[in-house]
């Protein structure tokens, strides 16, 4: 029972880095997207400021 407990304990600790980076590589293709709509409406905004 407590060897198990301990197994879990050190599978969630190996499995973290990992859900980690995969959250990261997430907010980075989020970041990437916001900044190309933010750059679209830039754009679009001067277009309609002429």
């Amino acid at each position: 029972m407590l060897e198990d407990k301990i197994q879990n304990a050190a599978d969630i600790e190996k499995a973290r880095p990992d859900s980690l980076d995969l959250a990261s590589k997430n907010l980075r293709k989020e970041a990437d997207s916001v900044r190309d709509v933010a750059k679209e409406l830039k754009g679009s905004s001067r277009k309609i400021g002429k």
